[in-house]
């Protein structure tokens, strides 16, 4: 009985085997997606514990351009270079360790996007980063860094290997020493002869310097947050401790006069308890706009040897000192916000000339310091609230004086040195309610007050 049956036994454990081969064959083997619009294959490549490979050196050998390669949960150490046009992400607790050693990945080709992935422990030399850009339109989007020297490095410098041009780095966090031991010269993000960069909603913590740019023309800044560094902006960058305007600046040199960062927009960055909020120097046709300067430890703005600098609608607010400007150029401040600042302005020796025109002043311990031989200063048609009482004593007889349809009187307001010829009656940003106008409002109810009692004592005189 046994023996006749022997077949059917047979084919019923071929069925069985073949059965449980088919999902080995598929794991091991990339996957194949159809592509979109392009009638192509997109490979995707899983690496790790249960993937199509276990380290991603040997997906990187034989992932074909455009492929996908997914990083499942785990640690993958050691260091990497993507030469193809591929995309990286990694699933929630990826991670990529360097060791401690060297550059952890390096991107020598366009069009390659990063995302998801955790980095950490790069090599301890000033030049070792997380991620390394030499090639163009690379989106690093939406990672981890921790324990670096530099997070990402965007063009080698030198210009060897080409412009790595239109990378976009979004929406980062870059936690340098979660310990606060800043190893000196550690960076957040570097750009370096790059053009047309994009760095937008980034976080960057605990490192020496946020974001460093050198000859990176037409680059946008946009929207980040940068705390607890030494310095959270600066440009250019150069190895070695120099001092400039009296205070010393790693990476940042005041002899400099080229255009180390021409045509750079830095806009809505939120600065925060930093030693100094931005460094500039040898810097050309920058715009720096709509960003909020708050509780440095130093210096809010520091600019020197820089010419066509636009400073507009942004907010200095209780810092040491707000804006220190010398040397050469021209920097025009318009339509800012000082408030709460220890010292609004400081000018050392140089001949650069400044504009102050349309800013609030309100509640700066300090307005002006000046060193001999100062930059020219031309302030016009800001708003002055210094001293509460001969401040509202001067917009009191200003009312009587002369007025315009902007708020402006050709009353000169005079105060540390400074001479506003047609200074505004009222806040370019009217948004907060200054201490002038809560006075003033006080002051008439308790003219009214006063009035009503008068008059009610008047009353019952008249009755008795």
């Amino acid at each position: 009985m046994r023996s006749r049956y022997w077949w059917q036994t047979f084919v019923g454990w071929l069925c069985i085997c073949w059965i449980i081969a088919i999902p080995a064959r598929a794991i091991a083997a990339p996957q194949a997606v159809e592509a979109d619009g392009d009638n192509g294959v997109i490979h995707i490549i899983r690496v790790g514990a249960g993937g199509d490979y276990s380290q991603l050196a040997d997906a990187l050998a034989v992932a074909p351009a455009g492929a996908i390669i997914e990083i499942l949960s785990g640690i993958q150490m050691g260091q990497w270079v993507i030469d193809r046009p591929l995309t990286l992400r990694g699933h929630h607790g990826a991670i990529l360790d360097g060791g401690g050693s060297g550059t952890t990945l390096t991107i020598t080709a366009p069009d390659v996007h990063v995302q998801g992935l955790n980095f950490q422990r790069t090599g301890l030399q000033p030049v070792d980063a997380a991620i390394l850009v030499r090639a163009r339109a690379v989106t690093i989007e939406g990672n981890r860094f921790e324990r670096f020297m530099r997070g990402i490095t965007i063009g080698d410098g030198a210009g060897v290997n080409g412009d790595a041009a239109y990378t976009i780095v979004r929406n980062n966090t870059l936690v340098g020493w979660p310990d606060g031991t800043l190893p000196e010269r550690s960076i957040g993000i570097a750009v370096l002869k790059s053009s047309a960069v994009r760095i937008e909603l980034n976080t960057i913590l605990a490192v020496q310097t946020g974001i460093a740019v050198d000859d990176a023309p037409r680059g946008f800044i946009r929207g980040n947050v940068i705390r607890a560094t030494e310095t959270a902006f600066v440009t250019p960058l150069l190895a070695g401790s120099t001092s400039i305007l009296g205070v010393t600046a790693t990476f940042f040199s005041a002899a400099l006069c080229l255009p180390a960062a021409s045509d750079v927009v830095f806009e809505q960055n939120t600065l925060e308890h930093n030693t100094t909020a931005i460094k500039l120097a040898g810097s050309a046709r920058m715009t720096i706009r709509q960003n909020l300067l708050r509780a440095q430890h130093a210096d809010a703005l520091l600019v020197h040897n820089s010419t066509g600098l636009l400073i507009t609608d942004n907010h200095f607010h209780q810092n040491p000192r707000a804006v220190t400007i010398g040397g050469s150029g021209t920097v025009d401040l318009r339509q800012n916000r000082f408030t709460g600042n220890e010292t609004a302005f400081i000018l050392t020796a140089g001949d650069a000339v400044v504009t102050v025109h349309h800013n609030d002043f309100i509640h700066n311990r300090k307005l002006l310091v000046r060193d001999i031989e100062t930059p020219t200063v031309v302030w016009e048609g800001n708003y002055w609230e210094q001293q509460v009482l001969s401040d509202w004593w001067f917009r009191l007889r200003a009312q009587w004086f002369s007025r315009d349809l902007q708020g402006r009187t050709a009353l000169p307001y005079v105060i540390d040195g400074v001479v506003d010829p047609y200074p505004s009656l009222i806040p370019y940003h009217p948004d907060a309610q200054t201490t002038n106008q809560q006075l003033l409002f006080m002051v008439i109810v308790c003219i009214g007050v006063g009035l009503m009692e008068l008059y009610r004592i008047w009353q019952l005189k008249g009755a008795l």
